[in-house]
Protein backbone atom coordinates (compact mmCIF):
# COMPACT_ATOMS: atom_id res chain seq x y z
CA UNK A 1 0.00 0.00 0.00
CA UNK A 2 1.29 3.47 -0.80
CA UNK A 3 1.21 6.32 1.69
CA UNK A 4 -1.43 8.04 -0.45
CA UNK A 5 -3.65 4.95 -0.27
CA UNK A 6 -3.09 4.63 3.49
CA UNK A 7 -4.00 8.28 4.08
CA UNK A 8 -7.16 7.87 1.98
CA UNK A 9 -8.12 4.89 4.10
CA UNK A 10 -7.41 6.79 7.34
CA UNK A 11 -9.56 9.72 6.21
CA UNK A 12 -12.57 7.46 5.64
CA UNK A 13 -13.25 7.74 9.38
CA UNK A 14 -14.00 11.31 10.53
CA UNK A 15 -11.87 12.28 13.54
CA UNK A 16 -12.18 15.67 15.24
CA UNK A 17 -10.29 17.17 18.17
CA UNK A 18 -12.39 16.98 21.33
CA UNK A 19 -10.77 20.09 22.80
CA UNK A 20 -9.34 20.67 26.26
CA UNK A 21 -11.31 19.79 29.37
CA UNK A 22 -12.08 22.94 31.41
CA UNK A 23 -10.98 22.89 35.07
CA UNK A 24 -14.51 22.65 36.51
CA UNK A 25 -15.29 19.69 34.28
CA UNK A 26 -11.94 18.10 35.09
CA UNK A 27 -12.93 18.19 38.77
CA UNK A 28 -16.20 16.34 37.98
CA UNK A 29 -14.25 13.64 36.14
CA UNK A 30 -11.78 13.33 39.03
CA UNK A 31 -14.62 13.07 41.58
CA UNK A 32 -16.28 10.30 39.58
CA UNK A 33 -12.98 8.44 39.25
CA UNK A 34 -12.32 8.72 43.00
CA UNK A 35 -15.79 7.28 43.59
CA UNK A 36 -14.95 4.40 41.24
CA UNK A 37 -17.69 5.36 38.79
CA UNK A 38 -15.96 4.96 35.43
CA UNK A 39 -19.20 5.40 33.47
CA UNK A 40 -19.89 8.77 35.13
CA UNK A 41 -16.29 9.85 34.54
CA UNK A 42 -16.56 9.01 30.84
CA UNK A 43 -19.85 10.86 30.57
CA UNK A 44 -18.51 13.94 32.36
CA UNK A 45 -15.44 13.92 30.12
CA UNK A 46 -17.53 13.64 26.94
CA UNK A 47 -20.07 16.29 27.99
CA UNK A 48 -17.46 18.68 29.39
CA UNK A 49 -15.29 19.09 26.31
CA UNK A 50 -16.16 21.96 23.99
CA UNK A 51 -14.64 20.19 20.97
CA UNK A 52 -12.51 22.47 18.85
CA UNK A 53 -13.32 20.49 15.69
CA UNK A 54 -9.84 20.38 14.14
CA UNK A 55 -9.54 17.50 11.65
CA UNK A 56 -7.45 15.05 13.68
CA UNK A 57 -6.75 13.04 10.54
CA UNK A 58 -4.38 15.87 9.54
CA UNK A 59 -2.31 15.07 12.65
CA UNK A 60 -2.38 11.32 12.02
CA UNK A 61 -1.48 11.63 8.33
CA UNK A 62 1.37 14.05 9.04
CA UNK A 63 3.07 11.55 11.34
CA UNK A 64 4.52 8.09 10.93
CA UNK A 65 2.09 5.23 10.32
CA UNK A 66 4.09 2.87 12.51
CA UNK A 67 1.60 1.56 15.09
CA UNK A 68 3.41 3.40 17.90
CA UNK A 69 2.26 5.98 20.41
CA UNK A 70 3.03 9.61 19.53
CA UNK A 71 2.58 12.94 21.29
CA UNK A 72 0.78 15.78 19.55
CA UNK A 73 -0.50 19.29 20.14
CA UNK A 74 -3.65 20.40 18.37
CA UNK A 75 -2.74 23.35 16.13
CA UNK A 76 -6.13 24.99 16.78
CA UNK A 77 -6.81 24.69 20.53
CA UNK A 78 -3.42 23.64 21.92
CA UNK A 79 -4.63 20.37 23.50
CA UNK A 80 -1.63 18.12 24.11
CA UNK A 81 -2.07 14.37 24.33
CA UNK A 82 -0.94 11.10 22.79
CA UNK A 83 -2.40 8.81 20.15
CA UNK A 84 -1.51 5.44 18.72
CA UNK A 85 -0.80 5.67 15.01
CA UNK A 86 -2.29 3.09 12.69
CA UNK A 87 0.19 0.54 11.37
CA UNK A 88 0.76 0.34 7.64
CA UNK A 89 3.57 -1.32 5.73
CA UNK A 90 4.11 1.22 2.99
CA UNK A 91 5.64 0.70 -0.40
CA UNK A 92 7.55 3.41 -2.16
CA UNK A 93 5.48 5.62 -4.41
CA UNK A 94 6.86 6.13 -7.88
CA UNK A 95 7.99 9.71 -8.38
CA UNK A 96 5.98 11.72 -10.85
CA UNK A 97 8.02 12.34 -14.00
CA UNK A 98 8.52 15.99 -14.83
CA UNK A 99 7.36 17.10 -18.24
CA UNK A 100 9.91 18.93 -20.37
Amino acid sequence: MTRTEAEAQIRQIPRRCRGALPEAERAKVADALRAGDLAAARLADAKGRPGCGHDFNDVVCAGPLDGKMHSYTCPDCGLSATYTAPLYVLEEEAPVAAEN
